[in-house]
């Protein structure tokens, strides 16, 4: 698994620079090369041009509905797959399944991410990917996202949902705020 690049004292010390980086990994997750060039944009003062494409937006938050819609459905009782939640999400998106699932696959090492990006947005706290105050809060959903989702495979391996071997995670080292999760509620609710 992947740790995201981030220092000990990150949350205390938070820095645009370091959301830069977040982003950056949440945007291109496999592609090293894009990801590079990205942050150093952002080094030089070219933050605005990481939160325009509303394309790699799109599909992020695709990821994310699909990652909150099995955790929504597993919480409220009724628990889903990955395969199961695709028509669902793709009809709320408006696009085909093999377009959801080719984009889920992509974003799948970041979806975490993504999901809590889109609950401090429903919380009205919104920021590419969090606010710098939220970073901590930021980092600590996506974990939770991560547990529940590991969770939900442990109760049935069948419903894998994340690969936390592939998954882009918080390191061991960092101190996170400990927090009461309760899913926000996935878009079809």
């Amino acid at each position: 698994m992947p740790y995201l690049p981030l220092r000990a004292d990150v949350v205390d010390r938070p820095h645009k620079l370091v959301l830069d980086l977040i982003w950056t990994i949440m945007c291109w997750p496999s592609d090293p090369e894009a990801r590079a060039d990205a942050q150093r944009a952002a080094m030089v003062g070219e933050r605005a041009a990481l939160a325009t494409n509303s394309q790699l937006l799109r599909e992020g938050l695709i990821a994310a509905d699909m990652v909150r819609s099995v955790i929504t459905s597993a919480e409220a009782g009724s628990p889903m797959s990955e395969n199961d939640a695709l028509p669902i999400v793709a009809e709320r998106w408006g696009v085909s399944q093999s377009t959801i699932s080719k984009i889920f696959q992509t974003y799948k090492p970041v979806a975490h991410l993504w999901a809590a990006l889109q609950h401090l947005s429903d919380q009205g706290q919104p920021g590419w990917p969090c606010r710098l105050e939220d970073l901590g809060l930021f980092l600590a959903l996506s974990m939770h996202y991560v547990e529940r989702a590991s969770a939900i495979e442990a109760e049935n391996p069948a419903r894998s949902l994340l690969d936390p071997a592939s998954a882009w995670i918080v390191p061991p080292e960092l101190q996170l705020p400990e927090l009461q999760f309760v899913p926000a509620p996935s878009n079809d609710t």
